[in-house]
């Protein structure tokens, strides 16, 4: 079986390097593969994760923290979380790991690049669960020091109460699932939010989409609650639309990090 790499550019995945690169990384690469103009990106791939795993000694202490959990008992649930995120946020990357980060990221802009550093779980949109959500994105990451944390931070995140919860009622050994990471040159936007080309429960030829102020984060957390318009594909035409009273925003924080702001009296509806 061949050995996959740490890192894969977004030009070189396909929908079947899921296992490789997560749900997310696999979808960017399917569109920029056919010439759509997604920003430039990296994945730090589940081999990269599954080897730090490994080479750390995790593998064989970590899954320990779950043995026998009950995850309907609360306190239990967030200790073991907890106990599992500082083990992997306190062990030290593999050297040779680092060094294929880093010189990744070199070739964006020279390491001057700033990026979003986002989970990609090889678990998300399977047929009968839905991952997505379950693992942390951080904004606005420049620098190597940086951006090799926020890496780490996403790794922890696999072992939130919430996501430890979920597999174990979806029947999911945490032992097997893994985590890419998607890092992905930032758009620092004015505004931005979400386009569904299809109904997302009736299929319809129905585009919907959701946006506020800022970055989409704002919109992907559910933090405001988004203007909407629908577009029908059939007539071609803006069928339905609402401008919410989008409150705050959620803007890049100088060269490390976001933070929330209200949103201008001058760009909220009117009445408001």
């Amino acid at each position: 079986m061949k050995e996959l790499p740490d890192i894969l550019w977004l030009e070189e995945i396909r929908k079947e390097d899921i296992a490789a690169v997560g749900g997310k990384g696999a979808s960017l690469g399917e569109m920029a593969v056919i010439g759509l103009p997604v920003p430039r990106a990296f994945v730090v791939t589940s081999q990269a994760f599954r080897r730090f795993l490994v080479e750390t000694g995790l593998e064989k202490t970590i899954f320990k923290n779950f043995e026998d959990l009950d995850v309907e008992n609360n306190a239990a649930l967030e200790k073991a979380a907890e106990k599992a995120k500082e083990e992997v946020l306190r062990a030290s990357m593999p050297q040779s790991l680092v060094q294929h980060i880093i010189e990744a990221y070199q070739k964006m802009d020279a390491g001057e690049m700033i990026v979003a550093v986002r989970s990609s779980a090889t678990a998300e949109d399977l047929p009968d669960a839905s991952f997505a959500g379950q693992q942390e994105t951080y904004l606005n990451i420049k620098g190597n020091q940086n951006l090799l944390k926020a890496i780490q931070m996403c790794w922890a995140s696999l072992y939130g109460a919430r996501a430890i919860y979920y597999r174990a009622k979806q029947g999911f050994d945490d032992n097997s699932v893994n985590i890419a990471v998607v890092v992905q040159q930032l758009i620092n936007s004015e505004k931005a939010g979400v386009m569904f080309t299809t109904h997302p429960v009736t299929g319809e030829p129905l585009s919907i989409i959701e946006g506020s102020w800022g970055l989409g984060e704002s919109v992907v957390s559910g933090s405001v609650s988004p203007d909407k318009y629908i577009f029908d594909q059939r007539s071609e035409k803006v069928v339905d639309r609402l401008i919410a009273n989008k409150k705050i925003e959620i803007i890049a924080e100088g060269t490390h990090g976001t933070r929330v702001v209200p949103v201008s009296p001058l760009w909220r509806p009117a009445g408001y």
